[in-house]
């Protein structure tokens, strides 16, 4: 089992290096910053319902939020990334830390979330934990060319 995990994270750290991220979805060349960090928050926001083995869920935390943080790091005025992430950090109990995300997300909204945002905020300040009382942004323009990726002669 230990191998099995130990490929699997082999695979996972090739598979997020931007060069091999983009041609996943599609990209002949890694995309500009702000695209390439939506490609990430895009994929860390779909959830644990993405990442699953044998048909059991993956714990929310273990890919979602490096998907998520891979974003901020990129393009640290990603909303989706910012909103998502402050719902993480709620669900484990960082109230402060909770509230820094969606500040920030409020500031760099240019859409329509700041009601949403909003309400994250006063439910983080009721202190809820439980991440279904939270508005999760979702992608709402998932039209990416999924391709065909091989990394070192295994091909996803």
């Amino acid at each position: 089992m230990k191998s099995n995990k130990k490929e699997s994270s082999k695979l996972y750290e090739k598979f997020i290096q931007p060069e091999n991220f983009s041609l996943l979805f599609g990209y002949d060349s890694i995309p500009d910053k702000s695209d390439l960090a939506q490609l990430y928050a895009d994929l860390g926001s779909l959830g644990e319902n993405l990442f699953s083995t044998d048909g059991r869920q993956a714990p929310p935390g273990l890919f979602v939020s490096r998907f998520i943080i891979k974003a901020l790091k990129i393009d640290g005025t990603n909303v989706m990334a910012l909103n998502n992430f402050g719902i993480l950090l709620a669900g484990e109990g960082e109230q402060n830390l909770a509230e820094t995300m969606f500040k920030h997300a409020l500031q760099h909204n240019r859409g329509n979330k700041s009601a949403d945002i909003n309400n994250n905020l006063k439910t983080l300040r009721y202190g809820s934990v439980a991440l279904n009382d939270y508005v999760w942004f979702n992608p709402t323009h998932l039209n990416y060319h999924i391709s065909t990726l091989t990394l070192n002669g295994v091909t996803s």
